[in-house]
């Protein structure tokens, strides 16, 4: 080795080297466990065979009537300005998570689906399946936990509206 290759009596290609093998671990480590979507399915708590088929990102909407934050509080959800992160799954499940450590999952469907139904401008914009969205606001009609109402993307909007017809 020339002095080039050499610092203080050490190679300098080790750390680089090490680097390389703790990057090529970390990834593998990752798909090996599902990539993007296993981790989703985990946080979800989907069971075995169920997958994510869409995800998009949102927050509850605070301005509910009182009715709904009563329903929301009698089956324990909490309502008004948490980051949501909002799935649905190939099985035919809508999954809604708090975005927070140990936030809670509400599972909707597969039947009945709830009514979901898209009731206007959010006023903001989200990051969503086609870049940035014009948000949109989403009332989720569920004969069990009564009506909550989200804010997410337009595509989350038309997609869930259409899941809760059956298409």
């Amino acid at each position: 080795m020339n002095a080039a290759e050499m610092e203080d009596g050490f190679p300098t290609w080790i750390p680089a080297v090490l680097v390389g093998l703790m990057m090529f671990g970390g990834y593998a480590y990752f798909f090996a466990r599902g990539g993007a979507k296993g981790q989703y399915q985990r946080m979800f708590g989907m069971p075995p065979g169920e997958s994510v088929a869409h995800l998009w990102f949102g927050g509850w909407h605070v301005n509910v009537s009182a009715g709904a934050h009563v329903a929301a509080a009698m089956v324990g959800m909490t309502v008004g300005g948490k980051q949501i992160i909002v799935g649905l799954s190939d099985q035919g499940r809508l999954y809604i998570k708090n975005h927070e450590m140990g936030g809670d999952v509400y599972i909707f469907g597969p039947t009945p689906r709830p009514m979901v139904e898209d009731i206007g401008d959010a006023g903001t914009t989200f990051s969503g399946e086609r870049g940035m969205e014009p948000g949109r606001l989403v009332r989720i009609t569920d004969p069990q936990r009564g009506v909550v109402e989200i804010a997410t993307t337009l595509s989350a909007a038309q997609t869930l509206a259409a899941w809760s017809r059956g298409l």
